[in-house]
């Protein structure tokens, strides 16, 4: 799914922040993402479970108090909710990978090899599989966080997010995934001025 917000995201008018639902999915909220002007572009994509055929609503906040909401009937012809995870638990996150483009501004995408269990899928037993999801994702330059995401149990397995960074200076980009446990791991890369 990717998410558009038409913003100049300057100090005094920007996205604030751009929150997705899926209307019909045992948990609605799919993920919060809270923007920095040094974006340079409000736009974000990744990747979601849907359970069934549903409306898909974005609401985004300005910088000025304004409330903009979309929304988007998509068809699902197979649960996303309860499929079983090819890739088993693995016992530590793995490292994230991060690719910025050269573009202008610089196009980000980031990667981790993740299960995102939902607590609602049952294991060869028939028991539960405990829920076990990366729950918060940053991207830092230069001591400004430019982008928080609050990932919710919709996100897909081995989350990806795909944003732009607008910056006037070359910078050193981290980015940190940190788990419902505790474990977070980072990557870096460098992004070329604006």
């Amino acid at each position: 799914v990717t998410v558009t917000a038409e913003s100049p995201m300057t100090a005094d008018d920007h996205i604030v922040s751009l929150h997705l639902f899926a209307t019909r999915n045992p948990s609605p909220e799919v993920a919060a993402f809270h923007l920095a002007p040094g974006l340079g572009r409000a736009e974000i994509s990744t990747r979601i479970r849907l359970n069934e055929s549903q409306t898909v609503v974005a609401v985004a906040r300005t910088s000025r108090g304004e409330v903009r909401v979309a929304a988007q009937d998509v068809t699902v012809t197979t649960t996303g909710c309860l499929v079983p995870n090819d890739q088993g638990a693995a016992a530590a996150m793995q490292e994230p990978r991060v690719r910025v483009g050269s573009g202008r501004p610089a196009e980000v995408r980031t990667l981790i090899d993740h299960p995102m269990e939902t607590g609602l899928r049952l294991d060869a037993q028939g028991r539960l599989v405990p829920e076990r999801i990366v729950r918060e994702v940053s991207a830092t330059a230069g001591g400004t966080t430019l982008l928080r995401a609050e990932l919710f149990r919709a996100v897909a397995a081995n989350p990806y997010l795909r944003f732009f960074v607008g910056v006037d200076v070359p910078v050193e980009l981290q980015v940190t995934w940190v788990e419902d446990t505790g474990a977070r791991v980072s990557a870096t890369a460098q992004v070329p001025a604006a």
